[in-house]
């Protein structure tokens, strides 16, 4: 069997279980859990910085998620599971915002 095949075991209940669980694994994944960048400060915005500062810093945590494997998983995420704060996918609250709308999943 290969790597990408998977054997078909057990009842749909029990697939559609191990799905779930492969679904929510992918935070796992996220190159932001790595120590050498779970501690970038731009992965939450700071009042008490300027507009800049903070642009700037998003823009560091950016580079991180434009090469993350689970980039996809973590904007769906983002998107249907709306995160009070923080920087997902590569993305900022505002344009995280605007994305929701753009897709019509307010």
């Amino acid at each position: 069997m290969s790597v990408c095949e998977h054997e078909e075991v057990g009842t749909p209940a029990d697939k559609q279980q191990s799905l779930i669980l492969s679904m929510m694994a992918w935070g796992e994944h996220s190159l932001c859990k790595l120590p050498e960048y779970r501690d970038l400060e731009g992965w939450t915005s700071d009042p008490l910085r300027s507009r800049r500062e903070n642009r700037m810093r998003e823009l560091a945590c950016g580079q991180v998620c434009a090469v993350c494997p689970v980039r996809v998983n973590c904007l769906h995420h983002a998107l249907h599971y709306p995160e009070i704060a923080g920087f997902w996918a590569g993305l900022n609250s505002d344009e995280l915002h605007d994305e929701r709308r753009r897709q019509r999943i307010l």
